[in-house]
């Protein structure tokens, strides 16, 4: 502060205007306008380029919304890709990233959301065991809870414009049965074993084609159930065993009462079903190498 004062009486110089006039004059100095433009390019610049790319959001979302069409796959391009999409056997955790993405194909396939795909399984089984009169176990005063189709249906018989109750009721078997044919790819591959029972009971709950179905669900070379217990993952226990058996003789049995198939034959494939049924229990080669594979990785 004395060297301030000094300075005052000496120079007689006013430091605070000395100082204003020094910012002044810095603040119109050429460099300093040529700095504040650069500064003003540089702000209008970002400015810029954040309008540009408002547009450009603004852009996308018309064209995400507008031309860029929704997944939509059909049921027999669904049916098509989960047949060809390989398993991996000793992979569960793979299996189950395809098992997602399945679903979700499945869900685009049967226009449902993704979290009501096994209820739309467990629907179209119990519908067309119970609501089909070709089945064994028809019960017309069958009343079932949580239908997540029906209120699709109730929409597709408006745009139709179907009101007879006679057509209805036919129209609607011919709509789960269209769902079903779709959905046993998923069953085989990805379905619960609760769910696999119950498909296999509607496969032989119509008693003119039980035999013929029988043939189908057991056929080792191509078979879905064969596949679906061949895996590690899925274990055939002697339960499981024991509600197929019901599951073949009360289909067969039914067959033999309505004059599809004899005695002697209703004998023989019964027997033939449960041997067939045993060796695919008793296939421990699989198992082997699982334990192999474990083991080693």
């Amino acid at each position: 502060m004395e060297s301030l004062e000094l300075l005052k009486r000496i120079h007689t110089i006013n430091i605070r205007s000395e100082n204003l006039f020094a910012a002044q004059a810095q603040q119109n100095s050429p460099v300093k306008e040529k700095s504040n433009l650069k500064s003003n390019e540089k702000i209008n610049r970002i400015q810029n380029k954040k309008v540009l790319l408002n547009k450009n959001d603004k852009y996308d979302t018309i064209q995400k919304e507008n031309y860029i069409p929704t997944l939509c796959i059909s049921k027999k391009e669904y049916e098509s890709i989960v047949n060809k999409r390989p398993l991996i056997k000793f992979r569960p955790v793979v299996n189950t990233f395809i098992k997602s993405s399945d679903k979700s194909l499945l869900a685009e396939s049967l226009s449902v959301p993704k979290r009501q795909v096994d209820g739309v399984i467990n629907e179209t089984i119990q519908y067309l065991l119970y609501k089909n009169p070709s089945s064994i176990y028809y019960n017309p005063y069958k009343e079932f809870n949580d239908l997540y189709l029906e209120e699709e249906f109730k929409k597709l018989m408006l745009e139709k414009h179907i009101t007879n109750p006679i057509e209805i009721e036919q129209q609607e078997l011919l709509y789960y049965q269209e769902h079903c044919s779709i959905i046993e790819p998923y069953i085989y591959r990805h379905g619960t074993k609760e769910q696999l029972i119950d498909y296999m009971k509607l496969q032989l709950s119509d008693a003119k084609s039980a035999l013929k179905n029988l043939y189908n669900i057991l056929d080792t070379e191509s078979s879905g159930l064969y596949s679906y217990f061949e895996r590690p993952i899925h274990v055939l226990d002697n339960r499981t065993i024991l509600k197929m058996e019901n599951i073949i003789k009360d289909g067969l049995g039914e067959a033999h009462n309505k004059g599809y198939i004899s005695q002697d034959s209703y004998n023989q494939n019964v027997q033939w079903a449960l041997d067939r049924i045993y060796a695919i229990q008793s296939d421990t080669s699989l198992k082997e190498a699982f334990k192999i594979v474990a083991k080693n990785s």
